[in-house]
């Protein structure tokens, strides 16, 4: 089945991620635990983040308050900061992304 769903830029793009994903260790970015490639299917397995998202977070409540904004930027920015160090860029910033513990 991924044979038939994925192209050969597809394919690279995942192999590309898994090897960023395998040099990243940061307390504020989601560590990939492991990785399978199967017959028909790959696997990444991530850790468990039990709290959501940023946008469910917000949709939950009318009113962010500063400090609850502080507490998501703060370490936000120290994570890009840490992969900016390391010549990565990531491209797909936004409250759906950012998970919560």
């Amino acid at each position: 089945m991924k044979k038939k769903m994925m192209k050969d830029e597809d394919v690279t793009d995942l192999r590309e991620e898994i090897a960023i994903m395998e040099v990243i260790d940061h307390p504020n970015i989601v560590s990939m635990v492991d990785f399978f490639d199967e017959a028909d299917y790959y696997f990444l397995v991530h850790e468990l983040m039990k709290g959501g998202d940023v946008a469910e977070s917000i949709n939950k409540e009318y009113e962010v308050s500063e400090r609850n904004l502080q507490k998501i930027i703060s370490p936000l920015f120290d994570a890009t900061l840490y992969l900016h160090n390391k010549g990565i860029v990531h491209r797909d910033l936004k409250p759906e992304n950012l998970l919560l513990t």
